[in-house]
């Protein structure tokens, strides 16, 4: 695990990087059927950490995204398309697997439909995205009770939520209404990113990002054990322990045979 966060740090700041390893704990317990759709790969770096061969196929809308993930040979093939009108025969995968990509798509319940299509009977649809308990972890406990702290709260929300882009924030029982209405149901799902590492992640977004270009160059220099040393120390604890309630979600969906 130290390993899996100290390679998520060098290649992201450490918000991302302390979401990514949340997603990596949930995800490396599945198991996943060839061929595989990563839908919506970015650059593939988070892939690269979570599977130790390259999966089958890389999609993403970002034409950039795709030459970064095809030079680092993450994916067998990569294909620039829209996830709501996927080139593929019907059932066709036996996973498709998504982390943290729906919450951006505008008519996200086109993509689910779409990913029912193309997975095969018996093929399992692997996603993650934020919880609708993400904007109330975004500070500390005590900005539930204040009118204050809770205006703040969602105030830094918007801010995040338009600079990332996410539209979606919905709990279990939608994605399972979605899920059906696309010919899947929702088999499992646990929540990731519990109160304390929500609130770190909102806290450290802004700095993080701004720092990422310096500890980047410095990760490059003597420094790199010093820096990634404290980073893991102050992570490392915000990624222990069961989650009843967080900030993101990680479901499992099956589509029947």
């Amino acid at each position: 695990m130290e390993k899996a966060l100290e390679k998520l740090l060098t290649s992201a700041p450490p918000d991302n990087a302390l979401w990514k390893i949340w997603e990596y704990q949930a995800f490396r317990e599945e198991e996943i059927t060839p061929p595989v759709l990563d839908l919506g790969c970015g650059d593939g770096k988070f892939t690269r950490t979570l599977f130790h061969t390259p999966l089958d196929l890389g999609l993403d809308i970002n034409k950039g995204r795709l030459k970064r993930a095809l030079s680092a040979h993450v994916y067998r093939f990569v294909l620039q398309a829209d996830a709501c009108s996927l080139p593929f025969r019907d059932n066709y995968f036996g996973t498709v697997f998504s982390a943290c990509v729906l919450e951006h798509i505008p008519r996200v319940e086109l993509a689910i439909k779409e990913v029912g299509r193309v997975l095969k009977p018996g093929g399992k649809f692997l996603f993650s995205v934020p919880s609708h308990y993400l904007e109330r972890y975004l500070l500390a406990p005590e900005a539930q009770a204040s009118p204050w702290l809770s205006f703040l709260r969602r105030g830094l929300a918007s801010v995040i939520n338009g600079i990332l882009s996410m539209r979606h924030f919905y709990p279990p029982s939608y994605w399972s209404a979605m899920l059906s209405k696309a010919g899947m149901r929702l088999s499992r799902f646990r929540y990731i990113l519990p109160p304390k590492a929500a609130a770190f992640w909102a806290h450290s977004f802004f700095w993080g990002n701004a720092l990422f270009p310096t500890l980047f160059l410095l990760y490059h220099t003597s420094l790199r054990h010093v820096i990634l040393r404290a980073f893991l120390a102050a992570l490392l604890p915000l990624i222990k322990g069961s989650v009843s309630e967080g900030g993101a979600l990680v479901i499992v969906a099956e589509k029947p045979r």
